[in-house]
């Protein structure tokens, strides 16, 4: 008789604890094809291509923006560089980064991130704060904006680029802890849809539809 499965463990992860034992973890892509056949291998693995190389692109042009703020400002606009030019020397960074098959060498990067991504989200909420108590928005808040619903839904889709780390992630905890991943899986995905939805909203109402896609572009530049 089959071993019933942890009441905490997700229908995904049981599949991949099925599959995984006694050989290599399973990838999404030979969960699609257990769950759906060659078909859902071939969705699955569409899917993964199309979503990834849309969050690359997002990257390089995120990353190219601010390094060309940085220059500028350290050089007092004497040194001014294309956005475009910076794009090949991004990519020679990031592919070998993206070679690195286990997530324990991305530790020390990944805390100071988190350290840079808190400090960056502290200024931009005083900031938005600060422009909201003394030049709020002068046109009235629109709820709701058809026109840039596909842009709109595109966000939102990469506000949670992060999910293909699932299985990953999941391998890499701790056998003893994996019956509780998923409660913590979940806790933190509300927790990052109530922040997402909290902060975009507080943003929008500070400037209005002057906001920009990259919210810290609206961060001051010394001298201005």
């Amino acid at each position: 008789m089959a071993k019933k499965s942890p009441k905490h463990t997700s229908p995904l992860m049981e599949l991949q604890a099925a599959m995984g034992r006694g050989r290599n973890v399973p990838s999404y892509s030979d969960l699609g094809e257990a769950a759906f056949g060659s078909l859902g291998r071939s969705l699955v693995d569409s899917c993964l291509i199309s979503s990834q190389l849309g969050f690359a692109a997002t990257y390089i042009i995120f990353i190219s923006a601010n390094l060309r703020e940085v220059v500028e400002v350290l050089s007092k606009c004497t040194f001014l560089l294309e956005q475009n030019t910076l794009f090949p020397a991004i990519v020679l960074l990031l592919v070998p980064l993206a070679w690195l098959r286990s997530l324990k060498y991305f530790a020390v990067m990944n805390f100071m991130a988190a350290v840079f991504m808190s400090i960056g989200l502290s200024a931009i909420a005083y900031v938005a704060g600060w422009h909201w108590y003394t030049d709020p928005a002068p046109e009235p808040v629109r709820w709701a904006n058809f026109d840039a619903f596909a842009f709109t839904l595109g966000t939102a889709v990469y506000a949670f680029e992060g999910i293909g780390m699932i299985l990953p992630m999941y391998e890499e905890t701790d056998p003893a802890l994996r019956p509780q991943f998923k409660d913590a899986l979940t806790q933190t995905l509300i927790i990052l849809l109530i922040l997402f939805v909290l902060f975009a909203s507080f943003c929008y109402l500070s400037f209005g539809a002057q906001t920009q896609t990259m919210v810290l572009l609206h961060l001051p530049l010394p001298g201005g």
